[in-house]
């Protein structure tokens, strides 16, 4: 047999100061070559599938990441494309795997509550901006893109005779008039039209400081039972059934997103508010800025004064012994069984300074790992027999194979 070589082409990110995204198509130094017998081996093919897995991509030289005090953590990527543009995303580190068997859909009814509820995002309409959320398995999302700076800063500033007669209190007055009273005072900025701050504490508010008002959560409720009706597609209920069974291990299987009808129908105001309050608060999210920002510590100045103090008002105040309904429900999906009384029962000696301790450990509580039956050569896992799903509104075949990998 005639030797064979292989050449395992890693994609490396480019440096580039203008387009990081971008991808280099050159092979890096140290490109392996395997050739000959050991090729066919199956096991240098798991030893290298295995060593290829445990590679840590390089991190882009111009990331800039941190952590405030409260336990958000940022990370800042300086853009230039497209300019005086940049995108502000908020993700929180919950998702449809985090509901219980009588919570299904919650998470996704609270970004739909939360972020059209917030009256700050409203206030960037007519600034350039525009924003959006999602809600997967595995997190929770609010993104904002937005200009810069405001445009009513350009309108003021974009000539010469402006810059040099207009004074504090012509701008103030031309604001006015131009977005009205009320949104010019309550529009958040530096005194250089910077719209990032505005963009900032519109994204605290969302995440971390909803107003679940009971017509608002009628609303959502409303808009939410359309969209499962426009979702029930025949592709939807087959993609459905593929996940169902790539998951089958785990619970990824039964929670989907939209959740369930009957389930929707019936939750309140305070069924919802407890489940934000167990998963939304800063030391469980990760705020991503990129665009064109290259004044780092700005930047992080601007995070620091909006997110310093969130999750941080009820630190110092006494909090109640939790109900036995609340903690319950909560230690019996994160932590091992207790005895009877850790829940704040009559019969529980422990001081309420102790009992407040135990609901924040229990509400920082790291979510339990997924189990997954992976894909890989030598794993030992018995091959499952194929899966045939038939239906009726079915009118052509499909043959679908998955390989299910570990993504470190």
């Amino acid at each position: 047999m005639d030797a064979i070589a292989v050449k395992h082409h890693v994609w490396c990110s480019a440096v580039g100061p203008e387009e990081p995204h971008a991808v280099s198509t050159s092979l890096q130094e140290g490109t392996l070559e395997k050739s000959g017998a050991n090729f066919l081996d199956p096991e240098v093919r798991r030893v290298e599938v295995e060593e290829f897995l445990n590679t840590e991509l390089p991190p882009h030289p111009k990331l800039y990441r941190g952590q405030l005090k409260n336990g958000l953590r940022y990370i800042i990527l300086p853009n230039k494309v497209p300019p005086n543009r940049f995108e502000a995303h908020m993700e929180v580190h919950v998702g449809s795997i985090d509901e219980e068997d009588d919570e299904q859909g919650i998470a996704h009814m609270i970004e739909h509550v939360a972020f059209l509820g917030s009256k700050k995002r409203e206030k960037l309409l007519g600034t350039g901006a525009r924003s959006n959320a999602y809600t997967d398995f595995h997190h929770t999302v609010f993104h904002i893109h937005s200009p810069t700076r405001a445009k009513v800063h350009d309108m003021l500033y974009g000539s010469d005779v402006w810059q040099t007669f207009m004074g504090v209190w012509q701008e103030k007055v031309l604001m006015y008039v131009l977005l009205g009273a009320g949104r010019a005072s309550n529009l958040k900025g530096d005194s250089d039209g910077d719209l990032l701050s505005s963009v900032l504490d519109a994204l605290n508010e969302i995440a971390f400081h909803p107003k679940f008002l009971a017509s608002r959560v009628e609303k959502e409720r409303r808009a939410i039972l359309s969209e499962l009706q426009m979702m029930n597609t025949i592709e939807y209920r087959v993609d459905c059934q593929l996940l169902q069974h790539l998951h089958s291990e785990n619970k990824l299987s039964g929670r989907f997103p939209i959740g369930l009808e009957e389930q929707i129908k019936k939750w309140d105001v305070d069924k919802i508010k407890r489940f934000h309050e167990r998963w939304y608060f800063p030391a469980n999210a990760t705020l991503y800025i990129v665009g064109d920002v290259d004044n780092i510590s700005k930047t992080i100045h601007q995070i620091e004064a909006v997110f310093s103090q969130t999750g941080l008002e009820n630190e110092t105040e006494a909090s109640p012994p939790p109900t036995p309904n609340a903690f319950g429900a909560m230690a019996s999906f994160l932590v091992p069984k207790f005895p009877v009384g850790l829940g704040g029962t009559s019969q529980d000696k422990a001081s309420n300074s102790d009992q407040s301790k135990i609901a924040k450990k229990e509400r920082h509580a790291i979510r339990p790992p997924v189990r997954h039956n992976w894909s890989l050569p030598g794993s030992g896992c018995v091959a499952d027999p194929p899966q045939i799903f038939q239906h009726e509104l079915l009118q052509n075949f499909s043959f679908n194979m998955f390989c299910k990998v570990m993504i470190r």
